[in-house]
């Protein structure tokens, strides 16, 4: 197949940004320091369920987090284009992903459970670990890695 150019071709041109803040960054250490670290980025943890992911580099400091989702009192929407897509703009190493119930029930549905593991094959794919699911509610946490489901 030959393509030539012609002034009737039109590609679009991506460009990509990555905003960086001048927050301190934070080494991980255990579940605990990621929900502290992450929960006040979570605005409505009663009311709908939002799906965030953090970017961690080879020394287990947080590079980021990224937002991917805000559903309704149930479900959200997760993409792993974006949320790898995230992860390889910010050079991340490993990534924590990170979900609300707003029912206040911690234990993880089939659904958490099948979307984990979705997640840590195609991270294997991309050479990203996926080192925690964390799922909050106001009062508690459920981590996949202290359960040793992940």
């Amino acid at each position: 197949m030959k393509v030539s150019a012609s002034k009737d071709l039109i590609v679009a041109e991506l460009q990509l940004r990555l905003k960086k803040s001048k927050v301190k960054s934070v080494k991980i250490g255990c579940s605990s320091d990621l929900v502290a670290m992450v929960r006040p980025f979570f605005s409505c943890i009663n009311y709908q369920e939002e799906m965030k992911v953090v970017h961690l580099d080879h020394y287990l400091q947080v590079v980021g987090i990224q937002s991917i989702s805000v559903g309704g009192q149930t479900s959200c929407i997760v993409d792993k284009r974006i949320i790898f897509g995230g992860a390889l703009m910010s050079a991340a190493t490993s990534i924590v992903l990170v979900h609300n119930h707003p029912s206040g029930n911690l234990s993880p549905s089939a659904q958490d459970k099948s979307m984990t593991k979705e997640m840590v094959e195609a991270g294997k794919l991309l050479d990203i670990k996926v080192i925690d699911h964390l799922i909050l509610t106001e009062e508690s946490y459920f981590s996949f890695s202290d359960e040793d489901i992940i």
